[in-house]
């Protein structure tokens, strides 16, 4: 995205995105429970997956599929003014849900109320990663 280029990889609406419970508090019964004091660790995965799915969507609005490559659309003409300044707001609108959505351990804190060592913890780094992309 960052050079302009389209997606390598498509959505594909066969698989699911996996819950946010981590392996050993999964059932065989149910879909089994998070305990609440724990964070999962499939929470970066999870929230990457939706944000990568925003994020095609943009890069498909500004390039069109024909014969298996993208290419940048040269006709504006064809598409009028109130329909892009829609569209940017749809994607706006989805993206601050998409920011609502994420797990609260996931949110970036003031880095000033934390300590060295909450920085260096497999959450913080998480949260980093998440922020960036």
């Amino acid at each position: 995205m960052t050079f302009g280029r389209p997606t390598m990889i498509t959505k594909s609406k066969n698989v699911p995105v996996p819950l946010l419970i981590d392996d050993e508090y999964l059932s065989a019964e149910d879909d089994g429970i998070q305990p609440p004091q724990i964070p999962s660790r499939m929470g970066l995965f999870v929230s990457t997956c939706s944000l990568f799915e925003i994020l095609d969507d943009i890069l498909c609005s500004f390039y069109v599929k024909d014969t298996g490559f993208a290419s940048p659309r040269h006709n504006e003409t064809t598409t009028r003014i109130s329909e892009m300044i829609a569209e940017a707001l749809q994607f706006n609108r989805r993206l601050d849900t998409f920011i609502a959505g994420i797990p609260k351990y996931l949110q970036m804190k003031d880095n000033s109320r934390t300590t060295v060592s909450d920085r260096n913890t497999c959450v913080n780094l998480q949260q980093q990663i998440l922020h960036c992309r």
